[in-house]
């Protein structure tokens, strides 16, 4: 940014593609394709061979590989998720592959007793070398690690409900810290256009992927950093603006306010946006799940609790129906 008063570096990538190429994942794609076909093949063949669980049983049932440039998840059972693991060491290296232990991170699944846990997450260390803090045994075996058992994953936090919420609170930390710098600048269009264009963006993919129901508390202090950098755009040292008028400024522009977004009920909004976004690519299960059998949920209990909570979070917040239907004339409610 213009604005900023520091140096500006150069920095020259020294092996792979430039970050922002425009051939990057074609180049990427040319020597992983293969490879990630193959792992799609021998999950899908695993599948065929394996007999299929009744949705009333609770057990996964279904294989499949998603990969987005580098990042590739696998949902499988575990078996087949350590084929996968044998199949990359083995091979990986002839299609340029190969993994990254320090980043690779298990969560294994609830065991008979915390003793075969143990045994679990010593079999992942000694046969792939995983590191040992990066596997972490169920919370149902080991109620310790509730805090802990949890990934980031694609720019989302998945895990225990205990491991999002600490993660959410080094979240607010590192806003803070950001806060703090767009306040030195002595621009105020400047900071204007970073809180509206940027800053408040920074949340919007996390909203997406966490429950709203776990961020309720975020969002009130993250409005807080808001208004405090248009308190000090605004206002004399000490004093802020009113209620009143904060209200009229989280408006859009065509409203009569500076577009800076509730954030409480942007994130009731993107959640469900971001179920409805990845509704094609779950699996036949959940689907079942969110659309015929909510009350009868087995696989995924939590998560349709999550969805149809914050549907009813959202016909809550929108009660006339009327207004619904005038923000969104041409969907149907």
């Amino acid at each position: 940014f213009t604005c900023v008063d520091r140096d500006v570096f150069i920095l020259e990538a020294e092996c792979g593609t430039t970050q922002g190429c425009v051939a990057a994942g074609l180049l990427y794609n040319l020597g992983a394709v293969k490879c990630l076909q193959e792992i799609i093949r021998r999950l899908r063949d695993s599948q065929l061979l394996a007999e299929k669980p009744s949705l009333a049983e609770g057990k996964l049932h279904e294989a499949e590989a998603f990969s987005y440039y580098d990042n590739t998840t696998i949902h499988a059972a575990e078996e087949d998720c350590a084929k996968v693991l044998h199949f990359i060491n083995d091979h990986g290296s002839k299609f340029g592959l190969h993994l990254n232990l320090n980043k690779c991170h298990v969560l294994l699944g609830v065991r008979q007793s915390l003793k075969t846990a143990c045994t679990a997450k010593e079999m992942y260390s000694d046969v792939f070398n995983i590191p040992r803090d990066n596997i972490q045994i169920n919370p149902e075996n080991d109620p310790t690690v509730e805090e802990r058992y949890g990934i980031k994953l694609l720019g989302g936090f998945v895990g225990t409900d205990s491991f999002i919420t600490r993660q959410v609170r080094l979240k607010l930390q590192e806003l803070q810290s950001q806060q703090q710098h767009i306040l030195t600048f002595k621009n105020d269009q400047a900071k204007y256009i970073i809180l509206q264009r940027s800053f408040q963006l920074r949340v919007v993919h996390m909203m997406r992927t966490t429950p709203t129901a776990l961020l309720v508390d975020f969002c009130d202090e993250f409005d807080l950093l808001k208004k405090e950098i248009i308190d000090s755009m605004c206002c004399k040292e000490g004093s802020g603006v009113d209620d009143d008028t904060w209200l009229q400024m989280m408006l859009k522009h065509e409203d009569g306010g500076l577009g800076l977004n509730p954030s409480l009920e942007t994130a009731l909004a993107a959640y469900i946006a971001g179920m409805v976004a990845a509704f094609p690519y779950m699996p036949g299960t959940l689907k079942t799940e969110l659309l015929q059998e909510a009350k009868q949920s087995h696989l995924y209990p939590n998560l349709v609790h999550t969805f149809t909570e914050t549907v009813e979070a959202i016909e809550d917040y929108t009660k006339d129906a009327s207004l619904m239907q005038t923000i969104m004339p041409t969907k149907k409610v």
